[in-house]
This record gives structure tokens, C-alpha cells and sequence, in this order.
């Protein structure tokens, strides 16, 4: 899960860094509150329906094809 993460963008769009201790480190309690969030916020997208599943895993491996030629997102 974390190298998902990673690859995502999500450790440098909440300013952690990985290694760290999240639920032990005070000073990343707010950027993993954030992140926490934004996660639930996916979680209540993806169970709405109004999004398609597939769709987004069709796009996911797209998008892991151009890491692994080296393309930025």
C-alpha cells in the first residue's frame, strides 16, 4: 500500500516523507489527518456509484505502463 502511495504522488502532496512513524510522530498529525481524509473522501467516491471502478483500474494501468517506461504522471 505504501508503494502505491508513493507512486501516486500523495507522500510529496502531503509533505511526508516516507520512514516516518505517522501515528507515533506529533509533528506529521496533521498531514496524516489530511491524508486519512482524502482517503475516506476516495473510499465515499468509489462506493457512490457515480464513478466506474473499472474505468479507474483501466486507467490505473495505464498510468503504471508509463512509469515503467520512465513518463512523469
Amino acid at each position: 500500500m505504501g508503494g502505491l502511495v508513493a507512486k501516486s504522488g500523495l507522500l510529496e502532496t502531503f509533505e511526508i516523507s516516507l520512514g516516518l512513524d505517522l501515528q507515533r510522530d506529533p509533528d506529521q498529525k496533521m498531514q496524516t489527518a489530511a491524508l486519512f481524509k482524502g482517503l475516506v473522501e476516495l473510499n465515499e467516491m468509489a462506493r457512490s456509484g457515480e464513478v466506474s471502478l473499472q474505468l479507474w483500474a483501466h486507467q490505473g494501468l495505464q498510468l503504471f505502463g508509463k512509469l515503467e517506461r520512465g513518463k512523469p504522471q
